[in-house]
């Protein structure tokens, strides 16, 4: 039971660990290798986080299909969504766009897209909430709370990392970019592992989870369990 759910997280907490061994080594190298670098797009990282989500999203969608569940269908749903953002990177997109307009012109980049992505985020974050309140299996509820708690600290991280653009040396920006898409890794793996879990139980046990709060509950779903657990 769960074998593949177990298989996701080892994986994906693997792939994070030597994805910064490489950033580290490519950075202190002369020529830094854009491959590795985790402050790029549609390279290693980007795809690693993107085959995350899309494990977890079809993990949601195969046990919204079995259980015939909007709920943890939207949820896959959700990440499927996700996946293809990572893959086309529209969220630097919007930011690049909103710097465009007068008033935003001064505004980094950095800022302007975590802020312009909060509505679309708290969606999907309540969405999976929802889901964690109630999957079956209580460490599987933990990994998701856990997974978005630490979602939630990568805007912080990406704001506080304008503090040192423009370094000739910047030491920070580089603990920052780590410390940043690390946890974001971590995030996705543990979401992918808890809704691969979640399809594995529906595959396994026809019987669906007990009835959850609908949309307008979702946001409160989202804040009792973050607060509680």
């Amino acid at each position: 039971m769960e074998n593949a759910s177990r298989l996701v997280l080892r994986v994906g907490l693997a792939a994070t660990a030597l994805l910064v061994v490489a950033y580290i080594v490519t950075r202190l190298g002369t020529d830094a290798d854009r491959m590795f670098d985790l402050d790029e797009e549609a390279n290693v990282p980007t795809w690693v986080a993107a085959t995350l989500l899309l494990t977890g999203g079809l993990g949601g969608i195969v046990a919204g299909r079995v259980w015939r569940d909007r709920g943890v269908l939207l949820a896959g749903v959700a990440l499927v969504w996700l996946s293809a953002d990572e893959t086309t990177t529209s969220h630097e997109l919007l930011g690049a766009w909103a710097q465009h307009l007068p008033r935003l012109a001064d505004v980094s980049e950095r800022v302007l897209w975590p802020v312009a992505y909060l509505p679309i985020a708290l969606a999907v974050a309540a969405a999976l909430a929802a889901v964690a309140l109630r999957h079956p299996a209580p460490g599987q509820r933990r990994r998701i709370r856990v997974g978005l708690l630490l979602l939630l600290v990568v805007p912080a991280i990406e704001a506080l990392s304008t503090r040192f653009e423009g370094e000739s040396v910047p030491a920070g920006e580089v603990l920052l970019v780590l410390a940043e898409e690390s946890v974001e890794l971590v995030g996705f793996t543990l979401l992918a592992a808890a809704l691969v879990a979640l399809a594995e139980r529906a595959v396994s046990d026809g019987s669906p989870p007990v009835p959850g709060p609908g949309p307008v509950g979702a946001l409160g779903a989202l804040a009792r369990l973050l607060v509680r657990g």
